[in-house]
C-alpha cells in the first residue's frame, strides 16, 4: 500500500453525503486546518475505538472465565461441605442409637427403623383390645 490514498465522494450517495457533511462541519472547527487532517483524525479515532472495544472484550472474556471458574469451585466446596454435614448427621444418629442400646434402653434386635418393636407390639395389642371390646 502506498503513502497516498485518493477517493471520490458522491454527494448524491447517502453515505458519501454524510461523510461530506461531517467533513465540512469538522473542518470549520478550530484546530483543524484542512480536510486531510480531519480525515486522518477520523481514521485514528476509529482505530482507537476498535482497539478499546477489543480490549474491553478481552477484559469481559477474562471476567466471564473467572466467574465461571469461581462458580465451579464454589459448587465443589458446597458439595463437599454438604456431604460432610450429611456424614456427621448420620454418624450422630448411629452414635445415639448405639448409646441407647449400650444403656439398655432398647435392644438393637428390637429396632425396626426408628420405632422399637416393643412399642409397635404394644400399640398392636392395644388396637386388638379396643377391637375386642367393641
Amino acid at each position: 500500500m502506498g503513502n497516498a490514498i485518493s477517493f471520490r465522494l458522491n454527494p448524491k450517495n447517502e453515505s458519501d453525503k454524510k461523510i461530506l457533511d461531517w467533513l465540512e462541519e469538522k473542518s470549520s472547527q478550530p484546530g483543524f486546518f484542512n480536510l486531510t487532517e480531519v480525515i486522518k483524525k477520523a481514521i485514528l479515532t476509529a482505530i482507537e475505538d476498535e482497539q478499546k472495544e477489543n480490549q474491553e472484550k478481552s477484559i469481559e472474556d477474562w471476567i466471564s472465565e473467572a466467574i465461571l471458574l469461581s462458580s465451579e469451585e464454589f459448587t465443589k466446596i458446597v458439595k463437599e461441605s454438604s456431604q460432610t454435614v450429611a456424614n456427621n448427621v448420620f454418624a450422630g444418629v448411629l452414635g445415639a442409637m448405639a448409646q441407647q442400646v449400650n444403656m439398655g434402653a432398647v435392644p438393637m434386635s428390637q429396632m425396626t427403623g426408628m420405632v422399637p418393636n416393643s412399642i409397635v407390639a404394644q400399640l398392636s395389642r392395644q388396637k386388638s383390645e379396643i377391637f375386642i371390646m367393641n
